[in-house]
């Protein structure tokens, strides 16, 4: 076992067996460098593998963290989007085109040359906007998409499981929720709000073998959303 993956075992045990609590700020690396008598690079490893198994945050300036982590237990979650089955729903394609998002391109072109595209969409329910979503697809998957006749109904997962055979349904993904008041005007417009509205914005990263493949970038009108989670052992 690796000095690193040692450190990731005992602070691991430390929050299962509730020596550390949710909310708990760990040692300063410095700390941490003195307690395990290793290296700053290998506190370091140690802290991002704890913050990719979603155990730890960091604050800028403050430390780190414990999350309110479900370690050993199974976790469920809903997506209710809180509408009727007399309700109708469709989505319409609303542009194509070449991504100047510098972030998002970086995390999904392979190198410099390669485009990224955003595919942008809005989902309405009985006439009436209520979500604004963009996937931003790397050329190598893009260039295969049928999307020209394909703008009503359009399924980005259809055609990378067509195309691909990607299920993105089961890949490994990474997805960020946060509720926001500073969309800019002009995505608010598309889905009916004002500015200063609160609005839900979900970040979704879909991998296939630790890479990224796709972003997902969804703005949501509050009043149609609601999460439930359920934990098991």
């Amino acid at each position: 076992m690796n000095k690193y993956e040692h450190i990731v075992n005992d602070i691991k045990k430390q929050i299962q067996e509730k020596v550390v609590f949710p909310g708990d700020r760990l040692p300063t690396e410095n700390e941490l460098m003195e307690k395990y008598g290793v290296s700053k690079t290998t506190i370091t490893k140690a802290c991002s593998t704890l913050e990719n198994l979603n155990l730890v945050y960091r604050k800028q300036g403050s430390g780190t963290f414990v999350t309110k982590s479900m370690v050993n237990k199974q976790v469920y979650f809903t997506e209710n989007n809180r509408f009727s089955l007399s309700d109708t729903q469709r989505t319409e394609l609303v542009n194509i085109c070449e991504s100047d998002d510098q972030i998002n391109n970086q995390l999904l072109a392979i190198d410099s040359i390669e485009k990224v595209y955003v595919v942008e969409r809005v989902k309405y329910v009985n006439g009436q906007p209520f979500t604004l979503q963009r996937n931003f697809i790397p050329e190598r998957f893009f260039s295969k998409f049928d999307f020209i006749t394909a703008k009503n109904g359009l399924s980005v997962s259809k055609n990378f499981y067509e195309h691909f055979q990607i299920n993105t349904f089961t890949t490994d993904f990474e997805e960020t929720i946060q509720i926001v008041d500073d969309v800019p005007k002009e995505d608010l417009s598309k889905i009916n709000l004002s500015i200063g509205t609160p609005v839900i914005k979900f970040n979704k990263k879909s991998f296939i073998d630790g890479k990224i493949y796709e972003i997902i970038e969804t703005f949501l009108d509050y009043k149609h959303y609601q999460l439930t989670l359920k934990s098991f052992k």
